[in-house]
């Protein structure tokens, strides 16, 4: 009955403002993705960006179109995350060529050469952008993500993998496989599964983790660079080993129990990002809404959809801990997306590359309107965007106009 209200008010107010403002709101699609992407990503020895990309009024997804076939990606980080994994298959490839590696392969009596080979031409069995991206985040968590549980299966229906599968899999991940992971400066928890099963096949000769990387990788930063902060520990430790140090995380910082529970079992939360959420929240202490926020992110529908979460609050906990600012008193959970308080003023922090005034946006806004504040854009808003926002008071600092931001912005793509 609450939701139910809620929508009827927000359709309210958004035909009022339609109505006071006499303008119509931006629909997202097809954008140009050079637009948005740096020129330094836009192509590389192993990879090309599609010049067009499908924006849903805050992220746009792009397609990577490769030799070992074409990935999506929602947003610039994930972005520059899939570029580096496909340079670490490059190089796997010219390693398994390698006549060290093939004569060591035959003196082991180990037949894995031809099943390697088919890994780099196999398809693509990685998670796919969801159609409609992560807008819904602001329409409620619970009907947000109307997605079905592909996972890995993309746009075919062959080599899917179940949730239940996926986590069982993370849990078995091997020291070898997580050392290569370390190598090649690439998530081993990553749900892009040809990488995955390459970095397995490999492994099996013990030696090979003492290859030396004589194949520069292009896109040398690797994980631990943007707003998802510094997760080195995922290369040290298994994923028990990691659970464990979450949950201990998560009741020092006293989250309810229920809470840890199911942040830890979370669908669409691998053990590097469930890392990562200890690691914000850890910059966050003492704020108040924690079990919230934590709740937000472990009822996420796709890994899309945690992960720009989980974005909102890295820029949450990058706000507190390394700007001179007037600090977060608490986080409130509100229609699925997470906005900070300081004092009576709103936060509203978004890893936004392409923030649109859309429908959906400006209901946003509108159930803000009573607190104001500032709207902090981790990309480029639209004009309109810019516009609408000044005319109703509220404050917008972007990497255009905030060195901070832009210096953050440009570390992360």
């Amino acid at each position: 009955m609450r939701s139910t209200i809620l929508a009827i008010s927000l359709l309210a107010t958004s035909a009022t403002f339609a109505d006071d403002h006499g303008s119509a709101f931006e629909q997202p699609g097809v954008v140009a993705a050079t637009e948005f992407v740096p020129s330094n990503l836009q192509t590389g020895p192993n990879h090309t960006v599609s010049s067009e990309a499908n924006s849903d009024g805050y992220q746009n997804t792009y397609t990577l179109n490769s030799k070992y076939g074409a990935f999506q990606a929602t947003g610039l980080t994930s972005l520059k995350k899939q570029i580096t994994e496909i340079d670490a298959l490059a190089y796997l490839e010219a390693a398994s060529r390698a006549d060290v590696f093939v004569e060591a392969l035959r003196d082991a009596g180990v037949e894995t050469a031809g099943a390697i080979a088919k890994v780099f031409t196999s398809p693509v069995t990685t998670v796919q952008g969801i159609p409609d991206g992560i807008g819904r985040v602001f329409e409620g968590a619970k009907r947000g993500f109307g997605i079905t549980k592909r996972m890995f299966k993309g746009k075919s229906n062959e080599g899917g993998i179940e949730p239940e599968d996926f986590r069982e899999m993370n849990y078995l991940l091997g020291n070898s496989e997580r050392q290569w992971a370390e190598e090649l400066k690439t998530d081993p928890y990553t749900t892009n599964m040809k990488l995955r099963r390459t970095i397995s096949s490999m492994s099996i000769v013990e030696f090979i983790g003492g290859l030396p990387v004589d194949i520069a990788l292009p896109m040398g930063a690797g994980l631990a660079v943007g707003v998802l902060g510094d997760e080195t520990e995922i290369y040290k430790q298994s994923a028990d080993q990691l659970e464990a140090s979450n949950r201990a995380c998560l009741e020092t910082l006293k989250l309810e129990n229920n809470t840890i529970e199911k942040l830890i079992g979370a669908d669409y939360l691998t053990p590097t990002s469930q890392t990562a959420v200890c690691n914000a929240l850890g910059r966050l202490e003492g704020v108040a809404g924690g079990n919230e926020l934590v709740t937000a992110l472990a009822e996420s529908q796709s890994f899309e959809a945690s992960n720009f979460l989980l974005q909102v609050s890295n820029l949450m906990a990058w706000y507190q801990s390394d700007l001179n600012e007037t600090k977060i008193t608490s986080i409130v959970v509100s229609d699925g997306l997470p906005y900070a308080k300081t004092g009576d003023s709103v936060l509203l922090m978004l890893p936004a590359e392409n923030l649109q005034w859309s429908e959906v946006f400006a209901n946003r806004i509108a159930a803000l309107s009573d607190h104001k504040g500032s709207v902090w854009v981790l990309g480029s808003p639209t004009e309109k965007t810019q516009s609408e926002l000044k005319a109703q008071g509220w404050q917008l600092i972007t990497t255009r106009n905030n060195e901070d931001l832009h210096a953050l912005y440009h570390k992360a793509s």
